[in-house]
């Protein structure tokens, strides 16, 4: 292609990529350090730990395995086990664990040592699968809705959701899920358009992956088996025993992805497959969650827990677009059901289905979910292509009207959301995580967790490290966990500083989390007498507290 006959689709694309790689690369290590992340690590530790032992050592000598495993070897020593495999089949197996091998790789490859090193390591991990994510959404994206200016537009509100941007430089679990879940839906919507062994065996390879990752990605298998059986009783397949052998092609496809990326299954998979979805639809969790003002235990989450949460922290314009799209799906279902839509409204139809399906299991099983609707995250890209869609039509409907300002009254709007969440985004870094839309007013800390996973706790050490530059400095907190978790982020000299204290009255300093509840100031000193002045506090771009710490004073 010369230059010349460079167009603005050629090469708009690839500049918003870039300047999406570029503003990660500058911020990935801002972000603090979730406990799952840390176990999400170890998980995937033991399961190669428990590979090279199967294989014989193939990847490492036991010496060295040990050596380098280190953590996980004293884990098994400790826990009573007398092998990698026997240790990761008794903890945690049924957590996929594939994403974490390249990761753990990279460990390797670089000689990564240093906490602070790995987990940053990992943080820009996370984000490149993000990007490549993005990747395959636009093409995704393209596919339903032949126009890169709406293509590029349902990517960018993607990159910008605030939550969503958080997450993808530290969520290990849900962002890569979500990633696979977009391949694997882009190979679904173009395995119906051209149903050949190539896209079958794409289909199928991206759907294994993605039930690797966690349980509930077995709902594309289950949408592409159902589709193919809804068109065989609607007479619409013209050679069934050649379509018929393209999905066997595709379930192979399937079995063998799924097979080899989840490792548990090598041994009893029919059993442990079995044992897997018990686990993952009642999966224990001993904690509360505190819901519209209330306290509940997570196994007493009401079924709207998850569409409340998800409407009070998806931007309001967002939310009123797919309103739109949602009727429009509402009406369609009869012509699908009767085989009346063309092929581009069949599409459009999927990407509702895979948005909308995932949601009304989880709600009509009751399965076990907490921290907001993260574990529906996977869901969210297909959620905006119904919002990009509602664009589509909404500019399309104005733009025909005789008043001239109508043309643009849709492209202003989108804008002014654009600038309005890029805003948002600069004001709340890093903590885009606890956005909230203004649907539920400004009593958010009395209704809903904020810090849920306590990443603020990264700056708190930042902070108290540059108000002591020397010396140990000691630490009382109820957030014990936590603590350790972001002392992960920082050197080893400087993690040696920290010493926590079981008593507040031997601490230097008090730490506190603002996630469940915000005690107010009377409360908090009936609670601990020895609390001197507030030292700092994190606050978040509306003036809501989610850290603090205090001076202790020696009675």
């Amino acid at each position: 292609m010369h230059l010349n006959n460079l167009k603005l689709k050629d090469f708009l694309p690839f500049l918003c990529l870039l300047g999406a790689l570029i503003i990660g690369l500058n911020i990935y290590k801002d972000y603090g350090l979730n406990p799952d992340s840390q176990a999400q690590r170890a998980d995937g530790g033991r399961a190669i730990m428990c590979i090279n032992e199967k294989f014989d050592y193939i990847l490492l000598s036991e010496e060295k395995a040990n050596d380098y495993a280190g953590k996980y070897s004293n884990q098994a020593k400790e826990s009573g086990y007398d092998s990698f495999c026997e240790l990761y089949l008794g903890e945690d197996k049924f957590i996929g664990v594939w994403f974490e091998f390249p990761l753990i790789a990279g460990e390797y490859l670089l000689g990564l040592q240093e906490t602070q090193e790995i987990y940053q390591f990992r943080h820009l991990m996370i984000f490149l699968f993000f990007i490549l994510g993005l990747i395959f959404f636009y093409h995704l994206i393209l596919f339903v809705i032949p126009d890169y200016r709406y293509a590029l537009l349902g990517c960018i509100i993607l990159f910008l959701t605030p939550r969503i941007f958080a997450h993808s430089f530290y969520n290990s679990k849900d962002i890569p899920f979500m990633i696979t879940y977009i391949i694997a839906g882009y190979a679904y919507i173009r395995f119906l358009k051209n149903k050949k062994i190539s896209t079958s065996i794409f289909h199928g390879i991206s759907s294994g992956a993605t039930m690797a990752i966690r349980i509930p990605g077995i709902f594309i298998f289950a949408l592409s088996i159902s589709y193919f059986t809804l068109k065989l009783i609607q007479g619409k397949v013209k050679k069934p025993l050649k379509e018929l052998g393209i999905y066997l092609i595709y379930i192979f496809s399937f079995l063998t992805s799924l097979y080899i990326l989840y490792p548990i299954l090598w041994e009893n998979p029919i059993d442990q497959l079995r044992e897997s979805f018990n686990f993952m639809s009642n999966h224990p969790q001993d904690v509360d969650c505190l819901f519209m003002g209330d306290l509940i235990p997570t196994q007493d989450n009401p079924w709207y827990y998850l569409p409340v949460w998800f409407g009070v922290t998806t931007p309001i314009i967002l939310l009123i677009f797919y309103l739109n799209y949602l009727w429009g799906f509402i009406k369609s279902i009869p012509k699908y059901l009767l085989s009346k839509l063309s092929l581009q409204e069949e599409n459009i139809f999927q990407i509702g289905i895979l948005f909308l399906g995932p949601w009304l299991v989880v709600i009509l099983l009751q399965a076990t979910v907490y921290n907001g609707w993260r574990h529906l995250f996977f869901t969210y890209p297909f959620f905006i292509i119904g919002v990009v869609w509602s664009i589509k039509k909404a500019n399309s409907f104005l733009y025909k009207r005789k008043t001239n300002w109508f043309k643009y009254f849709i492209p202003g709007v989108v804008s002014m959301y654009l600038i309005f969440v890029s805003y948002i985004n600069f004001k709340m870094h890093p903590y885009q995580e606890v956005y909230f839309n203004k649907s539920i007013g400004n009593n958010i800390a009395e209704e809903f967790e904020m810090d849920y996973w306590g990443l603020s706790f990264m700056e708190g050490f930042k902070r108290i490290f540059e108000i002591k530059e020397k010396g140990e400095i000691k630490i009382f907190t109820k957030e014990e966990v936590i603590s350790e978790v972001n002392l992960n982020m920082f050197s080893l000299d400087q993690k040696n500083r920290i010493i926590f204290t079981t008593s507040i009255d031997e601490a230097d300093y008090f730490f506190i989390r603002y996630g469940q509840e915000i005690p107010t100031e009377k409360k908090l000193r009936l609670l601990y007498p020895s609390l001197g002045e507030e030292v700092f506090s994190i606050l978040t771009y509306n003036e809501l507290k989610i850290m603090g710490c205090y001076k202790v004073v020696k009675l």
